[in-house]
């Protein structure tokens, strides 16, 4: 027997029951290798400005860390934001202090909905917050306030003023 979207659990959001359908009809085609076990599942807030989020569950950001790191970059920073006059918001990234594991994405901005992505496929790909903060991004870009996030976590920002973090972020 197969159960996908509500029925199954939290978080009730319909992009969860479509990967959910995914990955029963391949199991039920006989691909015995297909599995639902996301690192994360991004929650989205369709408001003015958008919400987006994504974290580990609560059981596995407990077992990854025991201090926490944030950065965050405001919106207000961002050239691109600043063009399309809509300066509301920030992008925080919350990672692990010892290990610089990324833990959590959070995004209120316009169009969060699909910068978060780049949170999925960091958690999905185990990212650290250098990983992020040293990719190269678009500029102007509102994706590029994810890296100036992650930059800042290091004291590396160079689009904000960087503050001593309360909890330093190890250093590779």
């Amino acid at each position: 027997m197969f159960a996908i979207g509500d029925v199954s659990g939290q978080p009730l959001l319909a992009h969860r029951a479509m990967k959910q359908g995914v990955v029963a009809a391949e199991v039920i085609s006989g691909d015995r290798s297909a599995a639902f076990d996301p690192a994360a599942i991004p929650n989205c807030v369709y408001t003015d400005p958008e919400v987006a989020t994504v974290a580990f569950p609560k059981k596995r950001r407990r077992r990854k860390a025991t201090k926490f790191a944030s950065a965050t970059f405001p919106l207000a920073a961002s050239g691109r934001a600043r063009t399309m006059n809509d300066t509301d918001g920030l992008i925080k990234l919350v990672g692990d202090a010892k290990s610089d594991a990324l833990l959590g994405m959070h995004i209120v901005a316009p169009q969060a909905e699909s910068l978060i992505g780049e949170g999925v496929m960091a958690l999905e790909l185990g990212a650290t917050l250098e990983d992020i903060g040293l990719s190269i991004h678009p500029h102007p870009t509102l994706t590029e306030g994810i890296m100036d996030a992650a930059e800042a976590a290091h004291g590396k920002a160079i689009h904000i003023v960087n503050q001593k973090p309360k909890t330093p972020v190890a250093a590779k």
